[in-house]
């Protein structure tokens, strides 16, 4: 089963290297990496040409935007399972993929999604992410990390591609046209996927970003769930606050409030 690592980039010359490191150092045997730059300035270019040889594609060209770029990426790929890893995270351990393909290859899910390392800049851990508790109340307040979540290819084949009118939310509108619209099977993968930097667009403290993130979350979200799909879990947050917050409690309550996948 080849699986497609793919890499966007772009000015990210302190961290590229490790990024790169990361995948070609995994112990996996069939893996299609594929690195999409947006024209970089500085010395990421000449970063990547080191590993050229290690590379199933490489292109380097002005995009408009982390999920154009992204699409390039799909568009290229081969592989039956895609993966994305941005180009200031990294892999948790060599064996990841390894692992993360075996695990697949013994389940009948299209996408498996594991836990996030969250880190600062300087490498320390800040919070380990555990995603194991999921269900259609969890997407309408919180989204998995995209570095933390294998595709089948199919997913993209019934879903389309990212979808570019969301500058900062593509990635969830896709988890959640996946896996709430399309019925796709998910499943938890109970291992640490990958690395994750803080900062960036997509958890930047930008108050306009942060709004527009804001306002493209709840237009995916009325595309996807009902009215009182959207009232019941404003009664939970705003009424029973533990029970929201609390992993556990909010899996019973959507069991009992209909929110299981």
């Amino acid at each position: 089963m080849k699986i497609s690592i793919i890499t966007v980039t772009c000015n990210a010359e302190t961290t590229i290297e490790n990024s790169i490191k990361s995948v070609v150092n995994q112990t996996y045997p069939d893996i299609e990496y594929i690195i999409i730059d947006g024209a970089s300035t500085d010395k990421t270019f000449d970063i990547i040409q080191k590993y050229n040889d290690k590379l199933a594609y490489f292109i380097s060209e002005p995009d408009n935007g982390i999920f154009n770029a992204m699409n390039k990426g799909i568009k290229v790929s081969t592989g039956d399972v895609l993966y994305f890893l941005n180009a200031n995270d990294y892999l948790f351990d060599e064996k990841i993929i390894e692992n993360a393909i075996s695990f697949l290859k013994k389940t009948k899910a299209k996408i498996i999604f594991g836990d996030m390392s969250f880190i600062e800049e300087n490498g320390q851990e800040k919070e380990r992410r555990i995603y194991s508790d999921v269900d259609k109340l969890f997407f309408i307040n919180e989204c998995i990390c995209h570095q933390g979540i294998f595709y089948k290819r199919e997913i993209f084949d019934k879903c389309g591609l990212y979808d570019e009118n969301y500058k900062l939310t593509a990635d969830y509108n896709l988890n959640v046209k996946a896996i709430i619209e399309k019925k796709m099977e998910i499943k938890y993968f109970p291992k640490t996927i990958a690395k994750f930097t803080l900062g960036g667009q997509s958890n930047s403290t930008n108050e306009e970003l942060k709004k527009l993130a804001a306002m493209e979350k709840q237009k995916i979200i009325s595309l996807y769930y009902k009215s009182y799909q959207m009232r019941l879990n404003l009664i939970l947050n705003k009424t029973f606050r533990s029970i929201a917050r609390n992993p556990k409690l909010r899996k019973i309550a959507g069991k009992i409030l209909g929110f299981s996948l």
